[in-house]
């Protein structure tokens, strides 16, 4: 579970007092990568249809989502933070961005950054990826 503090992210169980080293904040970082990557497998299970209609009814996607395709062809323009999206019990309270520019300016200031390379090939989470860098 990951726990507000301040303005920093805690990987549950790390130190929570100031980083004594680039190492140490480094091992941080990487345990709330591999901790957002099991909470979206959490979250999302198998991939069957029933869980791509699940992750289009929590973005306020509405309408005939009777196959995968047509859930990834509606999720095309929809603009979530991934880390602010998979850590907010009530998804319908997660912030949606009017464009790409905006949601890529929310997660560089907030440096809230879904690790890319743990995103699987054929995942929704590549059509929620924006390019941000």
């Amino acid at each position: 579970m990951v726990k507000k503090k301040s303005n920093n992210r805690v990987h549950k169980g790390a130190a929570q007092g100031p980083q004594n080293s680039t190492q140490e904040a480094a091992g941080n970082v990487d345990g709330l990568r591999i901790q957002f990557a099991q909470i979206w497998h959490d979250y999302f299970g198998a991939g069957n249809l029933e869980d791509w209609q699940r992750l289009c009814h929590d973005l306020g996607i509405t309408g005939d989502l009777s196959s995968k395709n047509k859930c990834k062809k509606a999720m095309q323009g929809v603009w979530v933070n991934i880390c602010d999206f998979l850590t907010t019990p009530d998804k319908t309270e997660v912030e949606r961005f009017p464009s790409q520019g905006a949601l890529a300016r929310y997660t560089r200031k907030t440096r809230k950054i879904y690790p890319r390379k743990k995103v699987s090939k054929g995942s929704p989470l590549q059509l929620l990826m924006a390019h941000v860098f």
